[in-house]
């Protein structure tokens, strides 16, 4: 006998599930627990791709979607001018275990180091505390950290994300270029709420080139931070660069780059990493004007693979018109960069196996080449600011299956009575708190305003997740349109991973398996693969 839910037909004579959009997951997942569709799991068709053990929910049309976290449109909290005169390099980082409390609550703060070319020649870091429950961004003034005035011709600072400073996680690393040496100076630091506590400096032997771009990234599987910089007369370098267990920064592993037909005429490096080993990097072919990009692997000591390379524009790019970030939730890196002959800034996704690289289409974003600077703010939540010249932008950027993209409506992010004159050449930059606050994201983009003012634009986004609406637990990889089996109420799902038997999950509203109250459970472990949802 079929049954119906407010006169539409649930459940036909066959007892399988018909018209499921009609109703709550709760019904349907009933409606598994009393045997249809199988007892324990049903068949449904998916909207997308959906990997083996995640956490699904139904989208408007009765299909399998995944839980994701979404965020809304940005919009401007406030701009500021951070430095009046010129600021020649720059670069920002989110740190969300400083543990500021200033707010009453435990914050993260942005730290953006600048190099001022007027004050003395500092190099200074302008600091910004977040409050973890608001959202709202406050100035905390500024600190000098090197007051020679041949040190900051070149800025790069990235973070490893771990809890537990002072020990070596915790901990951001921060590399000056001396052009007086020519040497790149590292040091490690970490918070204690608003105080700094500096790592004794350290020099990489470089024989660095002046006014070029500096790489870094923290690969946090292989617990070590890997850089590269221009390097006269000399093909790029990759450095590799661990804390000890005092948290101090180390002398650096030096790796010649294996990538074929790479000469000295490689320069201004971009690298990102996936943080499981794999990375790719971007440098521009001065001999041959051209933008080429290469994937390549280290493991834990220091051995390298490198794949071929691959040219993306005919074009070469000014320091702040390309730039890299991972996706976790699409696996996908995305990149953006000046394309062919029409110089127009282009976005696009790929994928990389064994340092073979596949590429989805190009996505324009706008018809000159300008600066830009891709930012995630969490996984799923890819987004890019942009210059047009006149004006500073955002725009979210939506990954499909296949890798295509997709732009958002652009939010303007700077104020309207600042018009024309945002440089495009080197000062670009944009951070985001990324998934470290519960129920949005807040964003810190600076850039130079008429080739001498460094201004900052603050802006932010709330964050809503379907975890609460969440149906089950995919049994088996399901292709986009596909039909597949999932795991529903009463049912054990076996593609997990590292659960802790007799542990009570939640579904986090990214999607991820943790032990904390989320208000969306999952279900108990039963051994380290196996989940008993919502047992």
């Amino acid at each position: 006998m079929a049954i119906k839910v407010g006169g539409t037909t649930v459940v036909s004579d066959a007892r399988e599930l018909s018209n499921i959009a009609s109703v709550d997951a709760t019904t349907v997942a009933a409606l598994g627990a009393a045997g249809v569709g199988g007892g324990g799991s049903i068949e449904l068709t998916a909207a997308e791709s959906i990997s083996a053990g995640k956490p699904v929910a139904i989208n408007s049309s009765g299909q399998l979607i995944n839980v994701t976290e979404t965020a809304a449109a940005v919009s401007l909290q406030e701009q500021l001018n951070v430095f009046g005169g010129d600021i020649t390099y720059h670069d920002i980082v989110f740190n969300p275990n400083a543990n500021y409390t200033g707010h009453g609550n435990s914050d993260g703060v942005f730290s953006c180091f600048v190099k001022r070319t007027s004050s003395g020649q500092y190099t200074m870091e302008k600091r910004y505390s977040v409050n973890s429950t608001t959202g709202e961004i406050v100035s905390q003034g500024d600190q000098t950290w090197s007051s020679d005035s041949s040190e900051g011709y070149g800025i790069a600072v990235a973070y490893s994300p771990a809890i537990g400073a002072p020990t070596k996680d915790g901990r951001g690393l921060l590399i000056l270029a001396n052009i007086s040496t020519n040497q790149l100076r590292h040091r490690s630091f970490y918070y204690n709420g608003l105080s700094v506590v500096q790592g004794s400096e350290s020099n990489i032997s470089h024989n660095y080139q002046g006014t070029q771009r500096i790489a870094l990234v923290y690969d946090e599987s292989l617990d070590f931070f890997v850089a590269s910089a221009t390097k006269s007369s000399a093909v790029l370098p990759v450095y590799v660069i661990e804390l000890n267990s005092s948290g101090q920064s180390t002398n650096p592993a030096t790796i010649s780059v294996g990538f074929s037909g790479w000469t000295v005429n490689y320069k201004d490096p971009i690298i990102a990493t996936d943080g499981n080993g794999q990375f790719l990097m971007m440098a521009n072919d001065t001999g041959n004007g051209a933008t080429k990009i290469a994937a390549f692997t280290l493991d834990s000591s220091y051995n390298a693979s490198w794949g071929s390379t691959v040219q993306l524009s005919n074009i070469t790019q000014l320091n702040d018109t390309s730039s890299m970030v991972y996706d976790e939730a699409s696996g996908r890196f995305v990149i953006s960069y000046g394309s062919n002959g029409s110089a127009s800034t282009v976005i696009r996704t790929l994928t990389v196996s064994n340092n073979s690289m596949s590429f989805a289409a190009e996505a324009t974003l706008q018809s000159s080449k300008r600066a830009n600077s891709l930012v995630v703010g969490g996984p799923g939540n890819v987004g890019i600011t942009y210059s047009t010249y006149s004006a500073l932008f955002y725009k979210p950027v939506s990954i499909a299956s296949n890798g295509s993209v997709t732009l958002g409506t652009a939010v303007q992010i700077n104020n309207s009575s600042a018009n024309s004159g945002w440089d495009s050449n080197r000062n670009f930059k944009t951070a985001s708190t990324g998934a470290n606050l519960s129920n949005f994201v807040s964003y810190v983009n600076f850039a130079n305003y008429q080739y001498a003012d460094l201004e900052g634009a603050e802006f932010a986004g709330s964050l809503t997740s379907n975890n609460t609406s969440s149906i089950g637990f995919a049994s088996e990889t399901i292709a986009s349109g596909s039909a597949g089996d999932v795991t529903i109420v009463g049912g054990l799902n076996e593609q997990q991973s590292n659960l802790t038997p007799g542990s009570r999950y939640y579904i986090s509203a990214a999607g991820a398996l943790n032990t904390s109250d989320t208000g969306a459970y999952a279900g108990v472990a039963t051994s380290s693969t196996n989940l008993l949802v919502k047992g």
